[in-house]
Order: structure tokens, then C-alpha cells, then sequence
């Protein structure tokens, strides 16, 4: 064979392996980069979302992420075992606000300041301001937000013109809609709500807590649980026990059964209740309104409005060996282009919240709520960042129980749960 044969078929060669590399580069599909993420999360419609998020992931990039779920029981148990086992058999985590001091100031999760700080196109900026708050603790950002879920005023529109706008006037309203109070009334009770104890209790009554001046932990770091607005806002759970306008076993009423009591027609009401009741109820039966949750008119005319919200976020585990790949899947997850989709395929409790998304067009299609959600999270709160968040919760879901239930004053069973959080945080 001659020498220009072998230069020209030479050059065929290289031209071959070049075009393979550009279309390398052009098709991410072919460009893997990064080793496989595992990610473990609670079961749920997030779950779902989170797994198609990880397929558009994967189809864009090459890269692989496998989604494990865990129920409800078993993820709460096992992640904290995991993350200060140092377990590196997963890479990300789901993980709500309140757990982040803890998880945090132990170590057992990766700090992002550095991550975002070298992703200019990342806009963190584009997170709510409540938002962007949610994962940190003590100046770092330790996990992003995929869903922010305020407390609202669901009710029926078909029986409430006008939604109250203050507790005092949500109370007359409960009145008129329960049957002990108002025995022609078309509803058993006047307000049925998500209050189960070991669960949502505390959150529920922040919702009240707060607007009437009551609170945790106060700004100079004492605790206020038993203070005068406090107190009030634990004789308005009790005033609504006394009454009959709640279930009388409202601390067993879990999500299912506070459904079930609005749709059979039971309840005129679900206050405080999650934003996930609009994908939930609305079209299912019985007409569904929204509104903002009641607050405590002010001097000046003004309502004091005080919602209870919290996040669910993507952590990436200290003890990772693929942080890098971690943290390449976490950005899309929560940016821009990765919410909006999660959006779209959970449309039932998904609330993720970037402006931009909460306000795109084509979400707002399909999301009408979405509105109403960002208006909630201009005045929205959540729990204090306190490390022993599970001690201080514990105390307050038991007092609120009690009086709820009947079976303490709101002085004794606050002044109780006092000295449980002072005992809590001293140690």
C-alpha cells in the first residue's frame, strides 16, 4: 500500500475520532461524568416528583440517580441512625427545616456556602426570602428547598360567602356550623383540621400562638411558652373544645379522616389547614374556597396574620464519597428549569418556592394556587431553629393536647411545658 493511502485513510481515522468527541460533547448522554447519586426520601407524591425529576436528569446529562423511599415510620427512625452512623450508602437526603440544627451542628451534613458561591448561574436570589433561610443554621447553608407548605383557611364556599379573616370571627363562624351550638347547622362541626398529636399539634396552634403574641422562644433566646399571648391562644383552643365546634377526638384526626369529615359534609371547615388540601380537595365533591389564614386585628385596623410553614429540602450527606455528583444533581433539582418541571409532575402537594416558577404562566395552568402561596410567605414563620427540636416539640404537643382535650387549664399545662423546653435546651 502506498504512503498517501496510509496518510489519507490515517486522516479518515482522526476525522473519525474527532467527530466521535464533538458529538461526545453535544450529546451530555455521552458524556457521563460522574458516578451514580442515591437519593432516600420519605414515600409520597414528592417521591414521585423527585424520580421523574431524576429521569429528565439523567436524559440530559448521562448521569445516573437512583430515588429510594422509605415510609413514613421507617424513614423518620432510619435517616438520623444513618446520618450519625456516617453511612455512605446514600448521597442525598430529604429532610425537613426543623431537623437542619441538629443534623447540622453535628456534622452529618454537607455545608453548600462553597457549592452555590461557585455556581453563578445557580440564583439562589430566586428563592423566596423564606426560603432561602429554610436549610441554614448558624451561617451555613446546609440543605435547598423543594417544597415550602404554609398553613391556609380552606372552607366551604357553597355555605361561606365571606371567609373570616380574624380568630374571633373564625370562632362565630364555627358557632354557626356546629350542631351543638346551632343544631339546624348542615355541618356536624365547624372546623375539622389536621391536629393529630406526634405530628402536626404544635405547628397547628403556632398558627394562633403567634398572632396573639405568644411564642417558643423569644429573640433574646427565653423561653415563652407559657407568656400571656401564649395563654390566650391556649384558651381559644380550649374555648373551641368546650363548644363542640371540633371533633371531640380532634388530636387522633390525621390527614385521612380530616378529608373524609370535609368531603362526607361533616366539617364547614379545615383551619389551620396544609396547602396541600387544594390538590387533594378541590374538585372532589364538595366546593372548595382558600383564603389566608385567620390573625388578630391589630390597633390600627390591620390583621396579624402569623402562618406556621415549613420546607422539605435535599441534603447532601456529610459522609458522601460522591459529593461532587451530589451536588451536580442538587442544583438541578432546585433550579430554575428542575422546579418548574417538579411542578408540573406533582401537582398534588408540590410548593416549590422560586418567584419565577410560582409565577410562571404554563405552572399557574396547572397550579392556580399558587398565588395564594406567595402571598402566605411574606408574613409565613417557621418553628426556632432549636437543636433539641424533638424535646421541645414533645413538651408542646403534650400541652396543647391537654388542653385541647380538656384535661388541663392552659396555665398548668403551659407552665409544665416551660420548664420541659428550659430542661430541653440546657442540655
Amino acid at each position: 500500500m502506498s504512503s498517501k493511502k496510509i496518510i489519507g485513510g490515517c486522516k479518515w481515522v482522526i476525522m473519525a475520532i474527532v467527530s466521535i468527541g464533538v458529538l461526545c460533547c453535544m450529546n451530555p448522554v455521552l458524556a457521563k461524568t460522574y458516578p451514580k447519586v442515591k437519593v432516600i426520601m420519605m414515600s409520597g407524591p414528592e417521591l414521585e416528583g423527585i424520580k421523574k425529576l431524576a429521569e429528565l436528569y439523567e436524559k440530559k446529562t448521562g448521569n445516573t440517580v437512583e430515588v429510594e423511599g422509605l415510609g413514613f415510620g421507617e424513614y423518620h427512625s432510619v435517616l438520623p441512625i444513618k446520618l450519625f452512623a456516617g453511612d455512605k450508602s446514600f448521597d442525598i437526603c430529604w429532610i425537613q427545616n426543623t431537623w437542619v440544627p441538629e443534623y447540622g451542628s453535628a456534622g452529618t451534613l454537607e455545608p453548600l456556602n462553597e457549592y452555590i458561591a461557585a455556581t453563578p448561574g445557580y440564583e439562589f436570589l430566586d428563592y423566596t426570602p423564606i426560603a432561602r433561610t429554610a436549610g441554614e443554621f448558624e451561617g451555613k447553608i446546609y440543605a435547598l428547598a423543594t417544597d415550602a407548605h404554609p398553613m391556609l383557611l380552606f372552607y366551604r364556599e357553597d355555605l361561606i360567602s365571606k371567609p373570616p379573616e380574624t380568630w374571633d370571627e373564625l370562632f362565630e363562624v364555627a358557632k354557626q356550623f356546629s350542631q351543638t351550638t346551632n343544631p339546624d347547622s348542615p355541618t356536624k362541626y365547624g372546623i375539622t383540621g389536621d391536629y393529630v398529636t406526634g405530628e402536626v399539634l404544635p405547628q397547628t396552634w403556632l398558627n394562633i400562638g403567634w398572632s396573639m403574641g405568644g411564642d417558643i422562644i423569644d429573640k433574646s433566646g427565653r423561653v415563652v411558652i407559657n407568656n400571656e399571648g401564649a395563654i390566650e391562644a391556649g384558651r381559644y383552643f380550649e374555648k373551641l373544645a368546650k363548644i363542640g365546634a371540633v371533633p371531640p377526638n380532634l388530636t387522633q384526626v390525621g390527614w385521612d379522616e380530616m378529608t373524609r369529615q370535609y368531603l362526607d359534609g361533616r366539617a364547614a371547615m379545615i383551619v389551620p389547614g396544609w396547602n396541600a388540601v387544594y390538590g387533594s380537595l378541590k374538585g372532589k365533591g364538595k366546593p372548595l374556597g382558600m383564603a389566608l389564614i385567620p390573625g388578630t386585628r391589630q390597633v390600627d385596623g390591620s390583621i396579624l396574620r402569623t402562618p406556621y410553614c415549613h420546607t422539605w429540602n435535599l441534603a447532601i450527606n456529610a459522609s458522601s464519597a460522591h459529593k461532587k455528583a451530589a451536588w451536580q444533581f442538587l442544583k438541578f433539582a432546585t433550579s430554575k428549569e428542575g422546579l418548574a418541571y417538579y411542578a408540573k409532575v406533582c401537582v398534588g402537594p408540590a410548593a416549590p418556592p422560586r418567584s419565577s416558577v410560582m409565577s410562571d404562566l404554563e405552572v399557574l395552568s396547572v397550579r392556580p394556587d399558587y398565588p395564594l402561596l406567595l402571598e402566605t410567605y411574606k408574613f409565613a414563620r417557621y418553628f426556632p431553629k432549636v437543636v433539641r427540636y424533638g424535646k421541645v416539640f414533645e413538651a408542646m404537643d403534650k400541652a396543647l393536647a391537654e388542653i385541647l382535650n380538656l384535661r388541663k387549664s392552659p396555665e398548668d399545662a403551659l407552665n409544665v411545658a416551660a420548664e420541659e423546653i428550659k430542661a430541653a435546651l440546657a442540655d
